[in-house]
């Protein structure tokens, strides 16, 4: 088994804020710089620039996972990772039903872009991706369980958009996979604050969140794996063959 530097909450110029520099290969050419193996590409609502991603991960040895950033209607973030596109783009299809119908004000939140390959825009998106979809958490959860998916509740250490800043808890028996903490996050401060979570810190990870290229940092958290394939990563992830390196004070 061999330790490999992971970041499973990475955004694409697709997502609302995002900056123009995060194009597939600029992200896989950061991500290989800084020493990690294995990348989740999680914009909000949407996962049509994963194909893009993906084919630079395969050039240059970086593992690529679909996934995809939701917001609930209580506007918690949760993170849903797939084994495969066909998966995540149906469930793509299937939040679509859930999304509001309103138009992305590019003025506020920027252009929402699909690119190929070659960076190339294939189409400008139109819907208001940042946004709450009409399900709630548990619905949320339940609907990627559904499609095969690892859950992980997002960055739950910041004041907005988390499970805990816009509940105060975990609901009893949600069934999630991951809690997540904020890139510079200290685990053994935040258990301080939240002791109630340590008998959940098996299951924290630690993600940048990238919006900007700046923001993919050398990796926090490392699972162990026999090989280099999603299967194994999904099987890492769910056994909780997790550690976080520590951030030096």
């Amino acid at each position: 088994m061999k330790w490999v530097g992971v970041d499973l909450h990475i955004h694409t110029i697709l997502s609302p804020c995002g900056d123009w520099d995060m194009s597939p290969k600029k992200i896989v050419e950061r991500a290989k710089e800084v020493g990690l193996s294995v990348m989740g590409i999680t914009d909000h609502h949407m996962v049509e620039n994963f194909p893009a991603v993906s084919y630079w991960g395969k050039r240059l040895g970086i593992l690529v996972i679909p996934g995809m950033e939701i917001q609930t209607k209580e506007e918690v973030h949760v993170l849903a990772l797939f084994k495969d596109y066909e998966l995540a783009y149906n469930f793509q299809k299937k939040i679509w039903n859930y999304l509001p119908e309103e138009t992305n004000n590019e003025d506020l939140f920027g252009v929402q872009v699909v690119v190929n390959e070659k960076d190339e825009v294939e189409r400008i998106e139109n819907r208001l991706l940042l946004t709450s979809i009409q399900l709630s958490l548990e619905e949320v959860v339940n609907l990627i369980k559904k499609f095969g998916g690892i859950v992980i509740l997002a960055h739950i250490d910041k004041n907005s958009f988390s499970v805990l800043s816009n509940l105060g808890f975990i609901p009893e028996g949600l069934d999630y996979d991951l809690l997540e903490l904020s890139k510079n996050a200290r685990v053994d401060k935040f258990l301080e604050s939240n002791p109630y979570l340590v008998a959940k810190k098996d299951s924290f990870i630690i993600s940048s969140d990238a919006h900007y290229i700046g923001d993919i940092e050398k990796p926090r958290t490392f699972i162990g794996l026999d090989k280099l394939t999603v299967e194994s990563v999904f099987t890492s992830l769910k056994n909780k063959i997790i550690k976080i390196e520590k951030v030096e004070v």
